[in-house]
């Protein structure tokens, strides 16, 4: 009897321990994390002093939510850089694509495995000049100035080429010339003793003069073009690769020229939309720049975009 009554006595003991444990556990604050997108982000600012333009951000604490993975910064709805979220750390953008003069709007959200945060509070972003300078444009001397004697003599546009009175073609040896041609259409250089471009419109059969004298032996004469291009039917250019600071340019099939300068070394040259643009590479604190700039008229230059090739590992980088 007394060994039943033991048994009873501790059986009643741990059912009640039992019981008691499972009331401490419910009411326990609950280890898992809720099913929520992260906090809204804080302490957004934009530098834009100095190049790159750089967005910074604080932490988003997970106050019980799943951890932060990745920040991205947003200009409107569009996202411009994507960063790898670290543990109780803010982070930051570098923006090397932004035009210089115009400006720009910035948001920042978090993002974990549950959804997306709302977006930070706006910031705006202006920056300033670009540090590689514009391509500078100077109309061509006319024929007026270089058809007289002892500056070539008297050269019309449109006249008729004699190839076999030529001395240097570039590429060429006066019977094979050095052409760049859509379709029929070609251009290429010629030279006496001064050089200048010429254009056939029967793939090179017959050849006409296409513009002003590019060089000559006077004795502040414009560099040599070392070659030429067609980028389309009326757009021409023929870059100087002896010092690579500039190149000649046509809009209107060799009607009227530019001598265009450039400022650092010019690493390719395109046609699109109407434009033409170069690219020019330069130096910023530290960073190799890559600025492209537009011309739709030859004469006139903007800025397209700058591109940050090489920055400090710390920053991200992206291209708008």
């Amino acid at each position: 009897m007394q060994a039943r009554k033991r048994l009873l006595v501790g059986s009643t003991t741990l059912v009640a321990g039992v019981l008691a444990a499972a009331l401490v556990l419910s009411l326990a604050p609950s280890s898992r994390v809720t099913s929520q997108a992260p906090g809204r982000v804080t302490g957004v600012e934009a530098l834009t002093s100095s190049f790159p333009a750089t967005v910074w951000w604080s932490p988003v604490h997970s106050d019980g939510r799943a951890p932060v993975l990745e920040y991205v910064v947003r200009e409107g709805d569009r996202p411009v850089c994507r960063v790898r979220a670290t543990r109780g750390a803010g982070g930051s953008c570098a923006l090397p694509s932004l035009v210089a003069g115009v400006t720009y709007r910035f948001t920042v959200v978090a993002q974990n495995r549950f959804g997306t945060s709302r977006p930070s509070r706006e910031v705006s972003a202006r920056l300033l000049p670009t540090p590689v300078a514009a391509p500078a444009s100077s109309p061509m001397e006319s024929y007026a100035q270089t058809s007289a004697q002892g500056y070539g003599g008297v050269v019309a546009f449109g006249s008729r080429v004699d190839l076999s009175d030529l001395e240097w073609t570039a590429g060429g040896d006066g019977k094979r010339i050095a052409r760049s041609c859509l379709g029929a259409r070609c251009v290429a250089l010629a030279s006496t003793q001064f050089q200048y471009p010429i254009y056939s419109e029967d793939d090179g059969r017959t050849w006409r003069v296409a513009g002003h004298w590019f060089a000559g032996d006077w004795a502040d004469g414009a560099a040599f073009a070392t070659s030429i291009s067609m980028l389309s039917p009326s757009v021409w250019l023929a870059p100087n690769g002896i010092s690579s600071d500039g190149f000649y340019l046509t809009m209107d099939a060799g009607r009227r020229w530019q001598v265009v300068t450039v400022d650092g070394w010019a690493t390719s040259n395109r046609f699109r939309h109407g434009d033409v643009l170069v690219s020019m590479r330069g130096t910023s604190h530290g960073h190799a720049v890559l600025a492209t700039y537009a011309t739709s008229t030859g004469a006139t230059w903007r800025l397209v975009s700058i591109h940050v090739e090489k920055i400090f590992s710390a920053l991200a980088s992206t291209t708008l």
